[in-house]
C-alpha cells in the first residue's frame, strides 16, 4: 500500500457564458508524491526536521504549504 499526495496550482476555470472567454488561469499543474506504507513515519520525520531547519535558518513558520 502506499500514501499518495495529490496537489493542484492554477485554477482549470470555465468560460464566461456571456463571452465564451476562459476566466481560469494561464497555467494549471497538477503533482502527486507517493510513499510506501512502511516509510510513512519515517518521511513524516524527514519532513518535521526539514521544517524545523526552515524556520531556524529562514524564520518560515511550520504552518505555510509547500508548493
Amino acid at each position: 500500500m502506499q500514501f499518495i499526495y495529490v496537489d493542484e496550482s492554477g485554477d482549470p476555470g470555465a468560460h464566461h457564458a456571456a463571452s465564451n472567454t476562459p476566466c481560469g488561469s494561464r497555467h494549471f499543474i497538477l503533482s502527486s508524491v507517493a510513499i510506501p506504507a512502511d516509510r510513512w513515519f519515517e518521511t513524516l520525520s524527514a519532513f518535521a526536521r526539514l521544517r524545523s531547519a526552515l524556520l531556524a535558518q529562514h524564520g518560515l513558520p511550520g504552518w505555510p504549504e509547500f508548493h
